[in-house]
């Protein structure tokens, strides 16, 4: 009697917690803000949602206008075919349209700010999406298993993906990631199986644990000079790898987890070096487990090293300068214990304010350098 009385108790709060403020035309919403401006979200419907939906970007309830701001946990389920959101979104939800296995169509808003994790989870219908030029993040698994997707463009807004963002998405060929995202999450694109080539910028700092794992169809990857960590197993079974080439002018810059390369073909995948390094690359662990190991001269637009840029003055009052930018870059300011502080476009000789930060030693990453700097007050 106890255990039938816990499970109806448990059914009611589970009711309560899909349970709608109202419904509009057959769409349900949550009221998410009683005062001005009034918001709701779409949230799961008792009917379920099927074909093709339109979410209105306001709604009328009780003779108050309401935005439409959020697509809600769990908005949706399977039966959903296409789903057009209204430029008053600005997040979609955890959950929202995880394994909506015939979704095939989504037409996202330029309002959009974030996605949440697992929102596409195992969409297999789904063949192409455009992320609009306002996306900030990409939660975790947010794409997991969309078969059918074949390309994506990531805009240059976008500073953060989830781990296994894209994992499994078997359809891709070939991935460019934009300046603004300075570190590739664990399993981002793990067992994008025919994923051929990525283009890195110089901003990537580090590639995450599986980050490139069971990309078979890889055949060259270029690791510019800014990368400072690859995590465990990066690249394993990464058999197709036929050429690596890495920028950075000693391997101690770069720190290693376990197996980066594990599984690859390392007696035929050729390492190339930038000139003068190929003895320390020979003497490194991990990189010395490549056979062949090719010196080669990046240009200078691909590497620059602490002696082509400046900063100055260090120590530092009000503000510091680079010289030696041939473009303009982003900067990055972090704390001793590498918590980022300032994330800023600069260009040659451009001052950058340092009147917020208190008296102390920070690091500065610019173009694939670190430089300590010391502000004083």
């Amino acid at each position: 009697m106890k255990k039938s009385i816990l499970l109806l108790f448990a059914l009611s709060m589970g009711l309560n917690l899909f349970a709608a403020d109202f419904t509009v035309d057959s769409i349900s919403y949550n009221i998410t803000s009683v005062i001005e401006p009034y918001t709701v979200e779409v949230t799961r419907s008792t009917s379920n949602y099927t074909g093709s939906v339109c979410i209105p970007a306001t709604v009328n309830y009780n003779g108050i206008d309401y935005s439409v701001t959020t697509i809600g946990y769990l908005g949706f389920e399977n039966g959903l075919t296409s789903i057009s959101l209204p430029v008053s979104i600005t997040s979609i939800g955890d959950n929202v349209f995880g394994e909506c296995y015939n979704l095939a169509s989504v037409s996202l808003p330029d309002s959009l700010i974030s996605i949440g994790n697992n929102a596409f989870y195992k969409c297999y219908s789904l063949t192409s999406i455009n992320i609009p030029s306002s996306l900030k993040s990409i939660g975790a698994e947010a794409f997991y298993n969309c078969f059918g997707l074949t390309s994506i463009n990531l805009p240059a807004s976008l500073t953060s993906i989830g781990g296994g963002a894209f994992a499994g998405c078997h359809g891709f060929t070939s991935i460019s990631i934009p300046a603004s995202l300075t570190s590739i999450g664990a399993g981002v694109f793990n067992s994008c199986t025919h994923l051929t080539s990525v283009s890195l910028p110089n901003s990537t700092f580090s590639i995450g644990s599986s980050a490139f794992e069971n990309c078979w169809a890889l055949t060259s990857i270029s690791l510019p000079a800014s990368v400072t960590s690859i995590g465990s197993s990066a690249f394993k079974y990464c058999t197709g790898l036929a050429s690596i080439y890495t920028y950075s002018a000693t391997p101690a810059s770069i720190s290693l987890s376990n197996s980066v390369f594990s599984n690859l073909n390392t007696t035929k995948c050729i390492l190339y070096v930038p000139s003068g390094s190929k003895s320390l690359y020979q003497a490194a662990a991990q990189w010395k487990n490549f056979t062949k190991i090719v010196e080669f001269n990046p240009t200078s637009a691909e590497i620059i090293g602490a002696d082509a840029l400046e900063i100055y003055p260090n120590p530092v009052e009000e503000g510091f300068y680079v010289s030696g930018l041939q473009k303009e870059t982003l900067l990055y300011v972090y704390d001793i214990n590498g918590k980022m502080l300032l994330r800023t476009l600069t260009s040659n000789k451009h001052e950058i304010s340092t009147k917020e930060l208190p008296a102390g030693v920070y690091v500065v990453k610019v173009e694939g350098m670190n430089k300590k700097i010391v502000v004083k007050k």
